[in-house]
């Protein structure tokens, strides 16, 4: 009788033993498969969150919108304080500020009137607070009798009135500039 139970253990264990190594056989080839699957599942998931974020940021559309069509407009006004003495026109207007200031609002007001109405003369804008046209700027002292960019000193706000690359104006504050260009409305 211990004859065949040592023989149903043996043929027991070596089934173990089979089944054990045809395990580790078929899980050494599944490794690989394991991992290319795993791979494909993380690009996947890297990919469907980039195309998620680049979506809701606008930069793939999924849709074309029709966008209305409006032509370039080129803005000639605004120089730099190193172009007063160099535009086209023979005789123009230059005023000197600072966008951040209150009276900005009036002067612009003041201005588009005066271009509105008559327009005979171009009103370029220096804004003051810029980093090129810091140099200019000095509330303490000006000089009206500026012949030269290098020589100029604005207070702000001041308005030019240039003919021939020269001043032939100089107007300084919020007051004594609007007076002057509401009386060239009046005057034409």
């Amino acid at each position: 009788m211990k004859k065949t139970t040592t023989k149903t253990k043996s043929a027991r264990k070596a089934k173990r033993e089979e089944k054990r190594m045809l395990e580790e056989a078929t899980s050494s080839e599944m490794e690989p498969k394991k991992a290319i699957i795993l791979l494909v599942v993380i690009i996947v998931i890297f990919f469907g969150v980039y195309l998620t974020s680049a979506i809701l940021k606008g930069e793939i559309k999924l849709w074309d919108t029709p966008r209305e069509s409006t032509p370039a407009e080129i803005q000639y006004q605004e120089i730099i304080a190193g172009e007063i003495f160099n535009q086209q026109d023979e005789k123009y207007y230059v005023m000197l500020m600072d966008y951040t200031n209150d009276v900005t609002t009036l002067l612009m007001q003041a201005s588009d009137n005066y271009t509105n109405s008559t327009g005979s003369e171009n009103i370029y804008y220096v804004d003051l607070d810029k980093g090129f046209n810091k140099a200019y700027h000095n509330e303490e002292k000006s000089n009206k009798k500026a012949t030269k960019l290098s020589e100029l000193q604005v207070k702000s706000p001041t308005l030019l009135h240039i003919e021939k690359g020269k001043i032939t104006k100089y107007l300084e504050g919020k007051d004594e500039i609007e007076k002057y260009l509401y009386g060239l409305v009046d005057t034409d």
